[in-house]
This record gives C-alpha cells, structure tokens and sequence, in this order.
C-alpha cells in the first residue's frame, strides 16, 4: 500500500484509515516510529508500539500516567494514558469515560480529541 499523507482530518470520531495514518505520520515525526515504515493506515504491532513508547518517553510522559509495557498491545491502560496526555492538551475531559475494548474506534469523542490533536500537531 502507498503512503497516506497526513492531511487535515475531519473531526468526524471516525477511527479510520486516515485518522490512523495521521497517527502514524505523527509517530514518525515525533522519532518513536521506525523511519523504515510505511505509514498505511492499519494500526498494528509497530503503530501501538511507537505510541507507547511516547507515552512513556515523550513530552509530557510524566503527567500522562504510562507505566505500561511496551510490548506492541495498546491495551486499555494505553489508551487511558493517551486519554490523559489529550487532557493534558484541553481535548478531552478526565470527566468523561475512558474508552474501552482495547481501541478508540469504540469512542467517538475520544477519537474526535485525537483527531484534533493530530491537526493541532500538523499545523
């Protein structure tokens, strides 16, 4: 599959296939995924992987409450802490509940603060 660009995504809460490239893009960009690979909107093992790795690692790390494994399987403590990194950024309130089922395709408004935060990210 060619590389999707990380264009301005539609704050639809659509975990789709160019929500999930713009991650990747970002991963990229931040150093935490494999310049080697291609940024295709399917958010396997080295996706999930970069991303704790920034939980862990990147800006904010401290705050953001990931003690996890970086083992490949973002799981729900993962996305808890990428929930806390967002509320960190005003995009998503702690109020609300944290997303369940180990991905943020179960969520809408946890995906349109990460939609948001990709945009932000890419201006």
């Amino acid at each position: 599959m060619a590389e999707l660009n990380w264009v301005i995504l539609q704050i639809d809460g659509s975990w789709g296939q160019y929500t999930k490239a713009a991650f990747q893009h970002f991963l990229k960009s931040e150093g935490y995924y494999a310049q080697a690979r291609e940024c295709d909107g399917v958010f396997g093992y080295w996706s999930q992987l970069a991303l704790q790795k920034w939980l862990k690692y990147g800006p904010g790390s401290n705050l953001s409450g990931y003690s996890g494994l970086l083992d490949g399987k973002a799981g729900d403590m993962t996305w808890e802490a990428l929930g806390m990194r967002l509320a960190l950024y005003g995009l998503y309130s702690p109020t609300l509940p944290w997303p369940k089922g180990r991905y943020p395709g179960n969520s809408a408004t946890f995906c349109k603060a990460i939609q948001r935060f990709l945009n932000k990210a890419r201006a």
